[in-house]
């Protein structure tokens, strides 16, 4: 009987090319990173009754091995920016294991560049190096760094651009920036609508992962993998922020399996974000206003993702199964706790909308953000007690940027997308 320890983790992770497919190679072409509380548990074969009379009362048949697809593997991953080396002025951010489980589970991703500011910018009009501005497209952002202010940055979203003059959704907080002053790279993840629905869209990825410990038998491997983000953990003062993810999977093997090596520096180590208080916004403003408000004194967030995806039955698939779908349509929605204020309830009277950013960290390559173009009220604001004081807790709605654009194809639906996922990019 083999033994081995059941605590000691490796998770590597492969974008597949083929459904269901892993790779010839996983030391050469898997990517291992660090996750939280891994299980893949579902990883099992199905099995269904030999349904045969019997010919004495307990002489029970053999069951029948079935379907080898299934739910999972789950686990969480601590949100943070992409590390790693600087970016140079004008060059664009690469990819990393984050941005590959995002793409697998909204359908989008963009890898930003680093701008170089020029002169005469303004809080809603930032001028960036002649020639560069072809670098970036509407809905992209940008981390913009003051110099003055130990490189301390904050996100900002793009809504037009002409020529080198990008004209911002989310006017720069700290004013007009200047010539010192630098736009870190951003890796925006998107709600891809088209690329979800549409199993056969290059953008509706898939992927294989292999799970293993010490033990030489202590192996596995799913394949046709689609994950969904089911939560965001972790935004309360203090804490690690977590990314939860529950997948799908077509097929899995654990047998015959070889742990690959080479894996001794898993992705995902530093920097891990924090919701510490003194650099984590809140920031909102009407629909079509650039210029944010930073909130003050929330008390509570949750939020919830609402982008799932179902299987796309096929009897002659991979296991009863020959991709994945959008499903279910959830909306997403957060709820945030502030202090009792008249203002939220004569929004609710109004219908008003608004566009919400939220940012954790303040540092380029560690910060990450939410951001939400068009949000609305859906329930009349409760109103409660919080630490003895009246508070309301307030229930959004995320919904798609309507604002009219000449964009197509991705771009456009980076643009509408409900729900913008940004991490920075270092610039030292």
């Amino acid at each position: 009987m083999a033994y081995s320890d059941g605590n000691s983790r490796t998770v590597v992770l492969f974008q597949e090319t083929t459904f269901a497919t892993p790779p010839a190679d996983w030391s050469a072409s898997g990517t291992a990173f660090l996750c939280i509380e891994p299980s893949f548990e579902g990883a099992v074969q199905m099995a269904i009754e030999n349904l045969n009379y019997r010919q004495r009362p307990f002489a029970t048949r053999e069951v029948v091995p079935s379907l080898r697809s299934g739910d999972g593997p789950t686990f969480g991953v601590h949100a943070h920016g992409r590390g790693g080396s600087s970016v140079a002025e004008g060059a664009q951010v690469t990819t990393d294991y984050q941005t590959t489980l995002m793409q697998n589970a909204w359908g989008g991703t963009r890898l930003g560049y680093r701008a170089n500011i020029d002169a005469g910018s303004t809080a809603t009009v930032i001028n960036v190096a002649a020639g560069t501005g072809a670098n970036f497209s509407a809905g992209d952002a940008l981390f913009l760094c003051e110099a003055s202010n130990s490189n301390r940055g904050r996100f900002s979203v793009i809504a037009s651009i002409a020529t080198d003059a990008l004209t911002m959704k989310v006017a720069c907080p700290f004013g007009s920036p200047v010539a010192a002053d630098t736009g870190a790279a951003v890796i925006v993840a998107f709600v891809n609508s088209p690329a979800l629905v549409n199993q056969a869209d290059a953008d509706n990825t898939t992927l294989s992962l292999i799970e293993f410990g010490e033990g030489a038998e202590d192996v596995r491997q799913v394949t046709g993998v689609k994950f969904d983000l089911t939560a965001i953990d972790g935004l309360g003062p203090g804490e690690a922020i977590t990314l939860r993810f529950a997948g799908k999977f077509a097929d899995h093997d654990n047998e015959g399996l070889t742990a690959p090596t080479g894996f001794t520096d898993p992705a995902g180590e530093a920097p891990i974000v924090t919701s510490t208080g003194s650099d984590t916004y809140f920031s909102i403003a009407t629909y079509g206003t650039p210029a944010m408000s930073d909130a003050t004194e929330v008390q509570s967030l949750a939020i919830t993702p609402g982008v799932m995806s179902q299987v796309v039955p096929c009897l002659n698939g991979v296991n009863g199964r020959s991709g994945y779908t959008s499903g279910g349509f959830d909306d997403t929605v957060w709820e945030v706790t502030v202090d009792n204020d008249a203002d939220w309830l004569n929004a609710w009277e109004a219908h008003t909308q608004y566009h919400v950013m939220m940012q954790f960290g303040s540092e380029a390559g560690v910060a990450v953000g939410l951001y939400f173009p068009r949000v609305e009220l859906v329930e009349d604001p409760r109103r409660g007690i919080s630490q003895d004081q009246a508070s309301l807790t307030l229930k959004f709605r995320a919904m798609e940027d309507t604002a009219a654009s000449a964009l197509t194809g991705d771009r456009l639906e980076q643009y509408r997308s409900k729900i913008l996922y940004l991490r920075s990019a270092p610039i030292a």
